[in-house]
């Protein structure tokens, strides 16, 4: 009786490439990235996931997006505006949200008012125009500082609110808010609620 058969198939199994079927191989490990959209972003979200209920930040919940506007026409209707030599010292601020557009800020005179009219009435694509315009000197320089900054603040302010608003354009002028774009009367009401208790609001204006 011989022996070796047996001893072959030992070696054989110590040889590399010859182990155990049973082994585990290494798998690919599949990551799943989210990316956060912020207010300038249309398509905003929250993304944080599997984490314990101590460990999650606070969450604004997930509400549909809706269109945003590119405010190519509020860009092109401020520079208009500007190129004016009787309007390119006044302090204006313009949005736009699907054809209309929104003017606000300051002018020097009446006339000026006239003559925004006249330039916005010609330009293609602008369906309505509500102009919020004051005749009288510009903000000084730290009050437009300080509205640019309730601005970003109202944006993040919405964030948390759980209200459609990526496609709200925001505008802050002497301490009052201008919001353009659609809105319901509860998303205004709770806005408003939550606005005029930040400090830097006086009032909230919806168009």
């Amino acid at each position: 009786m011989t022996y070796k058969p047996l001893w072959i198939a030992c070696v054989l199994l110590l040889l590399p490439g010859c182990k155990n079927s049973k082994s585990k191989t290494p798998r690919t490990q599949t990551v799943n990235f989210h990316q956060t959209h912020t207010a300038n972003n249309p398509m905003y979200q929250t993304s944080v996931g599997d984490l314990s209920p101590s460990a999650a930040p606070t969450r604004p919940p997930r509400v549909r997006s809706r269109s945003q506007d590119s405010q190519q026409l509020a860009h092109h209707v401020l520079s208009a505006i500007l190129r004016d030599p009787a309007l390119n010292k006044s302090h204006v601020q313009v949005a736009s949200y699907f054809g209309n557009v929104l003017i606000v800020g300051e002018v020097q005179s009446k006339a000026n008012v006239s003559r925004v009219k006249q330039i916005v009435q010609d330009i293609p694509g602008v369906k309505s125009v509500a102009l919020e315009l004051k005749t009288t000197r510009n903000n000084p320089t730290r009050q437009q500082i300080e509205d640019s900054k309730t601005s970003t603040k109202v944006r993040k302010r919405l964030q948390n609110l759980g209200v459609s608003f990526s496609h709200l354009q925001v505008i802050t002028n002497n301490d009052i808010v201008y919001i353009l774009g659609n809105t319901s009367a509860q998303t205004e009401s709770q806005i408003t609620y939550t606005l005029e208790r930040e400090v830097g609001v006086r009032s909230v204006q919806y168009f």
